[in-house]
């Protein structure tokens, strides 16, 4: 919110209506044209906020952030009245031992192991000569919710090679069996349609880019889809393009930040099409 401030919101609240008079939640060209936000003062702050901190960090006596991280010593309960005042946090307040083995705080990037994903070990292979010549190809495999970010690998390669909007409408037809992971079909390109038989977890669809998504149960289900998940929460967050159909209910957050996808579900949790633009 700080940084947007900066950049000249002043908290109308209207994010969701398309209507900001600034420029900055609109897709209208008109209001877009207001926009007289810069990078430079973007920045200015940031370096104020760092000041700040310094300053902060100073009074306290460290002269790094890492060695802030741990020290309880330095923190001290707020003396207010009520029921509030009861509490006891020493507990959480206690400082802990450390082992060697142990560290206190984020250290080192971990590797994130893409060579075993299910996009470069299976997806981008089967849909090698689908990219490289345009090939039309379907495939169906099954899915576990240890496989996240489903798909969005093989859009990048396509997005590298071509561009978007490259492929003609379902080139590539994936159909996927069991219980996807987060972010199946996340940032998914025009031209790749995956069809998952079972369910999703979050943020199915997050950043949709003109890919196609369909959801449904088993014709083995005993139960009606809808009065059942079958999408987690925050699914098509900040979507610019394409569709997806939910045969089922999905969670909360459904199209937040939709500026140009279609959707269609059978049900949504609270917060459903909050900030939308489009679509």
């Amino acid at each position: 919110t700080a940084p947007l401030i900066v950049l000249g919101c002043t908290m109308m609240r209207v994010c969701h209506l398309n209507t900001c008079p600034f420029g900055i939640a609109t897709q209208d060209t008109e209001l877009r044209d207001r926009f007289k936000g810069k990078v430079d003062d973007v920045i200015n702050f940031m370096y104020f906020i760092a000041e700040e901190l310094r300053e902060y960090m100073a009074r306290l006596g460290f002269e790094r952030l890492d060695d802030m991280i741990g020290r309880v010593d330095k923190l001290r309960q707020k003396s207010v009245q009520g029921k509030a005042g009861k509490l006891n946090l020493d507990k959480i307040l206690k400082s802990l031992p450390t082992y060697n083995r142990t560290a206190v705080h984020f250290k080192d990037y971990k590797d994130n192991k893409l060579e075993k994903t299910i996009d470069y070990r299976i997806l981008l292979p089967l849909c090698k000569n689908a990219v490289e010549k345009k090939e039309p190809i379907k495939l169906s495999l099954e899915v576990g919710n240890q496989s996240r970010t489903f798909a969005t690998m093989l859009s990048s390669e396509i997005l590298k090679t071509y561009g978007k909007d490259a492929l003609d409408e379902d080139s590539i037809h994936i159909k996927a069996i069991g219980n996807a992971g987060n972010s199946f079909g996340a940032f998914l390109l025009k031209g790749i349609k995956l069809e998952i038989i079972g369910d999703s977890n979050d943020y199915l669809g997050k950043g949709l880019s003109g890919g196609k998504i369909i959801a449904k149960i088993s014709n083995e289900a005993t139960f009606s889809p809808e009065e059942n998940i079958i999408a987690g929460n925050a699914c098509l967050y900040g979507a610019t393009k394409g569709e997806v159909y939910l045969d089922g209910i999905a969670g909360e957050r459904f199209c937040v930040r939709n500026s140009g996808a279609l959707a269609v579900v059978l049900g949504t949790g609270v917060h459903g099409c909050e900030y939308m633009t489009g679509g």
